[in-house]
């Protein structure tokens, strides 16, 4: 009877353990059927239109799990192939490629020759300015790359990002957007019917001292800009993350930084109230902390005219009636510290906790646990 009950206690956890899957519309490091991932370098445009590179780098790495037979294709030798669509910050189409692999095979691609790629009238829509602490700006391409399947629907890949600027010693990676069951509209999974949501966002600073080559970066990727114009709706509306930011003596502060794009790359030290700093004897002592931030959204409605109020990262029903009533969002905080040598020289990169929306997303269960009621108010 012992080994009975033994028996049964073991196939108990062997199937538990075998039937546990993924949950779509979880930001989970899973291999997954289509990729997104940010891209970051740095570099300015010559009067040509010809890229001039500085050190910082994105260098990406997918690979293929799967194995499976040859693509029937004059080219036999891959199993599968996407498409590579490349976007600047604000989701417009810089241009498009393709990728293939053969089984087990690890794709690489990185920010300088995507942009190097791109035909010589686009290259400008990729440009964006950092600040620096000086007061400088430290000129950027930026945007991000999207890789669907084609022919294949698999989830088969496997991506890694590395943000880089070896020249002076900092090489930091962290994962790819894996988008199970292939993305869609709103960087959703499942064909895009499963956004990846959140109602609030809990990033990380850390500054180490005032140089240039020191800074924090929050870097939010959004499924779609604010609200400004989409199937004939008109909106005159902008999104923020709201909140609170407390340095590590608990001496917190409301923060309100506006995130207007599907890429937004925000520099914490431009939004780091002076008394934080101040507080820590910044730049004496370096100063670190993290922030309690909503996703809010409000404005008005111009067609069909309305007051709209949004909480999280959920659409208009009114737009995107039933379909799509969710969008996703991710984060990565990158913090790096300049000591005036690459040996003491340090970067990382955090991915940014969540808390989910609650409710239900075509039928199925959105956040289960840390989750919040993500809503859209309109007053007419």
């Amino acid at each position: 009877m012992k080994k009975l009950i033994l028996v049964l206690m073991l196939t108990i956890l062997v199937v538990s353990f075998g039937t546990a899957n993924a949950r779509l519309s979880d930001n989970d490091a899973v291999p997954g059927q289509d990729v997104i991932i940010p891209i970051i370098c740095e570099g300015s445009l010559d009067a040509q239109n010809n890229p001039v590179f500085g050190g910082l780098n994105t260098n990406i790495a997918i690979g293929e799990i799967k194995d499976g037979s040859a693509l029937p294709d004059p080219d036999s030798n891959y199993v599968v192939k996407a498409k590579m669509y490349i976007y600047n910050s604000k989701s417009e189409l810089v241009y498009d490629d393709t990728r293939k692999w053969t089984k087990f095979d690890v794709v690489v691609d990185n920010c300088k020759d995507i942009v190097r790629d791109a035909p010589s009238t686009k290259r400008s829509m990729m440009r964006v300015d950092m600040p620096l602490q000086s007061g400088a700006q430290m000129p950027l391409f930026a945007g991000y790359v999207v890789y669907q399947q084609d022919k294949t629907t698999d989830n088969r890949f496997l991506p890694w990002g590395y943000l880089v600027d070896l020249n002076k010693g900092f090489a930091s990676g962290f994962n790819g957007i894996s988008a199970e069951d292939g993305t869609g509209p709103f960087m959703g999974e499942d064909g895009g019917s499963r956004a990846v949501t959140a109602f609030s966002l809990f990033p990380r600073f850390f500054l180490n001292n005032d140089k240039d080559d020191t800074f924090n970066w929050w870097i939010i990727l959004a499924g779609r800009n604010e609200l400004k114009g989409v199937n004939n709706i008109m909106y005159n509306v902008t999104r923020y993350l709201d909140g609170s930011i407390c340095n590590e003596d608990e001496i917190c502060r409301s923060l309100h930084i506006q995130i207007p794009d599907e890429l937004n790359l925000i520099d914490v030290v431009e939004h780091l109230p002076n008394d934080l700093k101040t507080g820590c004897n910044f730049p004496n002592n370096s100063c670190g902390g993290f922030a309690m931030l909503d996703i809010s959204e409000a404005g008005t409605r111009i067609i069909n005219p309305a007051t709209i109020s949004i909480l999280g990262t959920a659409n208009d029903n009114l737009d995107f009636v039933n379909q799509f009533p969710y969008y996703s969002i991710y984060g990565w905080s990158y913090q790096r510290a300049w000591a005036n040598s690459a040996a003491l020289s340090w970067d990382v990169i955090h991915e940014i906790h969540r808390i989910y929306c609650s409710g239900t997303e075509n039928g199925y269960a959105q956040g289960v646990g840390n989750s919040a009621d993500c809503s859209v108010t309109i007053q007419q």
